[in-house]
């Protein structure tokens, strides 16, 4: 699956382990996510999203920020 951006790997252990590690990680990210989506949400009604997403870009600067369309 490496042609399609796929990495994958075979994990020892318990029955589940690959299963759980998918699944612990999913809670992060999507968690993240939904901190991220109430923040710019939070911030564009106070029209600060231009300098809280400077201030995001500045603390996770190997990750840009972006805006993609305006939240009204």
């Amino acid at each position: 699956m490496s042609p399609f951006g796929m990495r994958l790997e075979v994990l020892d252990g318990k029955v589940g382990a690959a299963a759980a590690v998918k699944m612990c990680r999913s809670i992060v990210v999507k968690g993240l996510e939904a901190l991220l989506f109430e923040c710019v949400l939070g911030a564009s009604r106070y029209d600060a999203d231009d300098r809280v997403f400077a201030s995001l870009n500045e603390s996770f600067s190997g990750n840009r920020l972006e805006r993609n369309s305006q939240i009204t």
